[in-house]
């Protein structure tokens, strides 16, 4: 397990460096208002994937030992189907977008979507050093085409941004279907609908949980779109996607995590597994937050151009809620592991109504940097509600999920034992 997570922890930060050079390149090429409608496209897809993973995500990472591939195949395919298709109409309908906008997004939501069955059926199966090359080839190749086209191009406009994603998103659904085609033998039967029935009883509560938490994450983008301006937008919205980078460690652990407990029935053992992961990911994501609350504006000015130089102050707000979410990444993967939706999606909706609430009454008059703050009061009552709950139902006291020196030396060690067994 340990090598699982090292190997994992690895793809993230190699992914959040690049990532962080894609935001580099953005911002220098097409300034704040370039970033700020990249936010709002990247957030609106991520809206319809929340819709689509009804019937993929986790769900599908979860029933992947249980049901055949060839059934949740078809039945996430057909789901993604209905819902870019559903997400199209609505979209112009309402006006949102200019329509050709509104086309590529639908069809991005259906790509992405594609890839996010495929990693996960991956995962599903414990094939995480697979799934995580392909999830690092997508980013890596981003970067590089985006890079290429911006700097030997004068193609330098979302739009180049747009297609970038269409080229990366498709070689990473062929890269993972080859992988995955040795999982089709003997797998397919005719229990499609209860197959569909099983995705959707534990994907509803599932993903209800996490259309409640990103909307809390991401509400305030469409608050600031609405009440301040574009180019603020793209600064707020920059400076979150720099202090989410964090997050990779708890991200990291909690996919292992999930993996682990959804294969297992011991109780002992996934509590014991959470309080050890949510301890390592709570540090971690301490030490890693700490150098960006240490440089100074002119270093954010210099690396994303002058516009940004507000970027530090936004951090700063952002800082004691990301610090929690630390921590609240692997306890909500722990309550979707064991089943208990419902407690992520209370956690998600006590964030979602303080954002709301708050963000109604104060963005409209401090604008991005009032969004930071709330956006920071808003995680730390989640992780609060996850913490509660997770005391109540294994008995642990919440002392126990606080980091201790032993656990940096124990990590160190095991990091340094899975160098030494790679090498040898």
């Amino acid at each position: 397990m340990i090598k699982s997570i090292v190997n994992t922890v690895g793809t993230k930060f190699i992914s959040a460096l690049f990532s962080f050079l894609v935001i580099l390149i953005t911002s220098n090429f097409l300034g704040t208002e370039g970033r700020g409608e990249i936010s709002l496209l990247i957030a609106s897809i991520t809206i319809i994937l929340l819709f689509s993973n009804f019937v993929g995500g986790n769900t599908l990472v979860y029933l992947s030992p249980r049901k055949p591939m060839g059934e949740l195949l078809l039945v996430s395919y057909l789901w993604s189907l209905f819902s870019s298709g559903l997400s199209f109409l609505v979209l112009y309908l309402l006006h949102t977008f200019s329509t050709e906008t509104t086309i590529h997004i639908a069809l991005l939501s259906f790509l992405f979507s594609i890839s996010a069955i495929h990693i996960s059926l991956l995962f599903g199966k414990e094939k995480i050093e697979i799934a995580n090359k392909i999830s690092l080839f997508q980013v890596i190749l981003h970067f590089f085409i985006l890079s290429f086209v911006f700097i030997f191009s004068d193609e330098k406009s979302v739009r180049t941004f747009i297609y970038s994603l269409y080229i990366t998103y498709s070689l990473a659904v062929l890269g993972s279907a080859y992988y995955l085609k040795s999982f089709f033998k003997n797998t397919f039967s005719l229990h499609v609908f209860e197959t569909l029935k099983a995705a959707f009883a534990i994907g509803a509560l599932a993903q209800l949980a996490n259309i409640f938490q990103f909307l809390n994450y991401r509400l305030d983008l469409y608050l600031l779109n609405k009440y301040d301006s574009i180019s603020n937008l793209g600064i707020y919205s920059t400076s979150v996607s720099i202090a989410e980078a964090v997050l990779l460690f708890g991200g990291s652990f909690a996919l292992v995590q999930f993996s682990k407990i959804s294969n297992t029935e011991s109780e002992q053992e996934s509590r014991l597994l959470t309080i050890k992961l949510t301890r390592f990911s709570t540090l971690l994501t301490l030490l890693a937050y700490l150098p960006l609350l240490i440089f100074p504006d002119e270093f954010y000015s210099f690396l994303l151009g002058k516009d940004f130089v507000n970027v530090r102050k936004v951090l700063i707000a952002l800082a004691p809620g990301i610090l929690l979410l630390g921590s609240s990444i692997t306890l909500s993967h722990y309550f979707a592991g064991t089943g208990k939706y419902q407690i992520n999606a209370l956690a998600s909706f006590v964030g979602l109504l303080i954002t709301l609430l708050l963000g109604l009454f104060f963005i409209p008059t401090y604008g991005f940097m009032a969004a930071a703050w709330i956006s920071s009061v808003s995680y730390a009552a989640s992780t609060v509600v996850l913490m509660l709950s997770f005391k109540h139902k294994s008995g642990v006291k919440i002392r126990d999920l606080i980091p201790t020196l032993s656990d940096l030396k124990f990590l160190q060690k095991s990091i340094f034992n899975v160098r030494n067994s790679g090498n040898s």
